[in-house]
């Protein structure tokens, strides 16, 4: 994603009066990357190349109202906030314009220094944010037609020629006399059959990594009381049986359906492979979550992969040696923690259990990566 710094936000103030620009420079410089300017014109050459900006001006302007200034402002740049600074007199104007319904906030002048500052602050962190959401966006949508590319080819270039391949082997197990074909056929449809299957599995467990929505908060325990109510009920484990430990912090924000999606996958994988006898728990869900990073962890305690194996799991198609997973699990739970920008790591020994550990970023980091 590309990166995003607060020296890229300038808080603009427009006003005719060189007097009213004085004094805002005097009581703002020091804290805003402040650029002052007489007129609308010098405002919008000011605006060329930044992504967004907070804007104040006035209703008081000869060569543009303040209205038309803030209108092109939103329509070129549309992450920016803009505060419109009016007196008493001008009231009649700032009423029932539909302009006003998309202002970050209307200020009557003579204003309080202190009041003006939280509010250029909060329309700051405004603009940030939506700087930030707009490249979360944009970086989705590259992803989305990767993604859509590589369906496409997994299920046109591999999936349809199997099904095709099924089709014959049921032909010629119906039609075909001959013993060698008939042993032969029925080989083929016990393999291809789990692959049949297969392909339904990697629609679901893709549909659910494409699913494209913007961060949202999130919190530890909620989430994991789903998580575990859904495995528990799919393999008959009592609630105890899975052990939750939360770090430091249990909010966040990220990607909850990807997130979501993620862990019922490991989850799946885990509750599948431990020794449901062992105590004190089968399963071992944990979250730390810090400033930066959210690093998330599945722990079973049963048969665990071999060193030789670890690397393997994550291929597309790469069965367990039990053969009972198709090969796209891992591969889609790699993916899709790749699209969030992190990664994803394996510990295990055999007979003792395995440890899948997930560090992705926190996006709240992001949204209050400013200074000011």
């Amino acid at each position: 994603m590309t990166s995003l710094f607060p020296h890229l936000i300038p808080v603009v103030y427009v006003d005719e009066l060189e007097a009213g620009r004085n004094t805002f420079r005097e009581h703002f410089q020091s804290f805003f990357e402040l650029f002052t300017c007489s007129d609308a014109s010098l405002a919008l050459q000011v605006l060329q190349n930044r992504p967004g900006c907070v804007l104040l001006t006035h209703l008081r302007l000869a060569k543009a109202s303040g209205f038309d200034l803030i209108s092109e402002v939103q329509q070129k740049f549309s992450s920016s906030q803009c505060i419109l600074l009016h007196a008493e007199a001008d009231t009649g104007l700032v009423d029932g314009n539909p302009l006003m319904a998309s202002l970050f906030r209307s200020v009557r002048t003579p204003y309080l220094v202190p009041t003006l500052r939280s509010i250029i602050q909060r329309a700051y962190e405004l603009t940030w944010n939506n700087m930030q959401m707009g490249a979360i966006r944009q970086e989705l949508e590259t992803s989305r037609s990767t993604r859509d590319w590589l369906t496409y080819k997994i299920d046109t270039e591999f999936f349809e020629p199997v099904i095709q391949l099924e089709a014959l082997c049921r032909s010629v197990v119906e039609h075909q006399d001959t013993m060698p074909a008939q042993e032969l056929a029925h080989f083929l449809l016990r393999r291809l059959t789990i692959l049949g299957s297969g392909r339904a599995r990697f629609r679901d467990l893709y549909r659910g990594s494409r699913v494209e929505l913007l961060p949202q908060n999130l919190e530890a325990h909620g989430l994991f009381r789903f998580l575990i109510n859904a495995i528990c009920a799919v393999y008959g484990l009592e609630h105890d049986r899975i052990r939750v430990e939360v770090i430091e912090n249990s909010i966040w924000i990220g990607d909850y359906e990807k997130i979501k999606m993620v862990l019922l996958e490991l989850l799946n994988n885990a509750a599948r492979s431990a020794e449901f006898g062992q105590a004190p728990a089968v399963i071992t869900l944990s979250a730390q979550i810090q400033a930066d990073i959210v690093q998330l962890e599945v722990t079973d305690y049963g048969r665990g992969i071999a060193i030789t194996q670890q690397e393997r799991v994550f291929r597309l198609f790469e069965r367990s040696e039990t053969g009972d997973a198709y090969g796209m699990g891992l591969f889609i739970v790699r993916e899709t923690v790749k699209q969030m920008g992190g990664d994803i790591h394996l510990t295990s020994e055999v007979g003792k259990g395995s440890t899948f550990q997930i560090r992705i970023p926190n996006l709240l980091s992001q949204q209050h990566r400013f200074a000011v």
